[in-house]
């Protein structure tokens, strides 16, 4: 079921112990994703401290996916840390990020022979990291494509969409 949708980033929050393997399968099947691992050490009901048993879940799945060298980031919150939401937000941001990134097109316009000189961007490298596939454009290529574009009939509406919904600075 987990396979059938998309994601950004794929959290795993720990609220009791489990079995490391379930998670660490889990995290197996999603591994294009970003991954955050989250866990408590205990929690307040009523009015007492219970430990329930999370983190004793959370560093055998640690283990696990860091000796299969699964990509994660861990965050393991306390009763008395109070920056875990900001923390969080940054984590997630940053995965939708690259969850965006690996989806995405680069067209590299006017470079010399990607990869071959030093300090130039590599293609491989940046598909690993990311997955991007970049797209190599001579400038004859992009005069055209961009001939193509001017001459469609609504391109005002289009250009308008493309400002609304994002930021130029």
């Amino acid at each position: 079921e987990s396979k059938k949708q998309n994601y950004d980033v794929l959290i795993i929050y720990l609220i009791t112990w489990i079995d490391p393997n379930v998670a660490v399968d889990l995290a197996l099947k999603l591994k294009e994703y970003p991954a955050i691992i989250w866990c408590s050490d205990y929690r307040v009901i009523d009015d007492k401290k219970q430990q329930t048993g999370a983190f004793a879940a959370f560093l055998p799945i640690k283990g696990s996916l860091e000796q299969l060298d699964f990509n994660a980031v861990y965050l393991y919150d306390t009763f008395a840390k109070t920056n875990t939401a900001s923390e969080l937000y940054g984590m997630v941001r940053a995965a939708s990020a690259v969850s965006k990134l690996r989806t995405a097109k680069v067209a590299m316009v006017g470079n010399t022979a990607l990869g071959i000189y030093p300090g130039m961007i590599h293609p491989l490298h940046i598909k690993k990291l990311f997955g991007t596939e970049i797209i190599f454009l001579d400038n004859y290529t992009l005069i055209e494509l961009c001939k193509k574009n001017l001459a469609q009939p609504n391109l005002d509406k289009q250009s308008e969409i493309l400002f609304k919904n994002f930021k130029f600075t």
